[in-house]
């Protein structure tokens, strides 16, 4: 993947202070493992840059933030693209690790958790933020999302109970009727295909479909237990 690393910012030493700054703990093993598999400490600093930058892009940071931070050495600040490629290819990454996970037979809570993390880097935004993003409405930036998670709103259940006019306090009106659009019609699609999946199944089952079908009319209460 290309990503540039200029000679000034390779010599200024920032990235391996901040990443020992930010993970104390855990990065000397990462760094010295690196070292002696890349034989090369200017390709090690490369690879700093890139997981610094994936970290503060999973936390929900604006891409004018970041191409600010990683691109101060360069003229052009246009890192956009470079940054959607990093994170496509590192999600790609990740759930690959969740495969090989799986094929030998790892924790479950471990492969669960790659699999979320998978998705959080593929779309830029912290855990809770995972379910809006999936969604994919056009749109519905990752600083909306952040947004919409503050006011409480981070599930399509949640999105489905909300009342339009609180959402467009949090984002543009315009971009939350096509959230809720795209929600409403998910769920519509599910219930629609349950309804004609549920009777044919009972009909194989011998069974009469007159009463199990009424069930997905019901609007009340009432109706329901009749």
């Amino acid at each position: 993947l290309h990503f540039r690393l200029s000679q000034e910012e390779y010599e200024s030493g920032d990235y391996w202070r901040a990443i020992r700054e930010r993970y104390p703990d855990s990065c000397e093993p990462l760094l010295k493992k690196s070292e002696e598999f890349l034989q090369n400490r200017f390709e090690t600093t490369r690879r700093i840059k890139m997981a610094l930058m994936l970290a503060d892009w999973v936390t929900g940071t604006s891409l004018q933030r970041l191409e600010i931070t990683y691109s101060k050495y360069f003229r052009d600040k246009s890192y956009s693209g470079v940054i959607r490629g990093l994170s496509e290819n590192a999600a790609w990454m990740i759930r690959l690790l969740a495969d090989i996970a799986t094929a030998r037979h790892a924790d479950a809570a471990l492969i669960r958790r790659l699999q979320r993390f998978a998705k959080q880097t593929l779309y830029g935004v912290p855990d809770d933020g995972i379910e809006i993003a999936a969604l994919r409405v056009p749109g519905l930036t990752r600083a909306m999302i952040a947004r919409l998670v503050q006011a409480g709103y981070s599930t399509e259940e949640q999105l489905l109970e909300a009342e339009l006019d609180s959402l467009a306090r949090v984002i543009p009106q315009e971009v939350a009727f096509r959230l809720q659009d795209r929600v409403y019609k998910k769920y519509s699609r599910i219930e629609t295909r349950h309804l004609v999946d549920h009777p044919i199944r009972m009909v194989r089952l011998g069974y009469a479909v007159v009463r199990p079908t009424r069930v997905f009319y019901a609007a009340t209460l009432p109706e329901l237990r009749d």
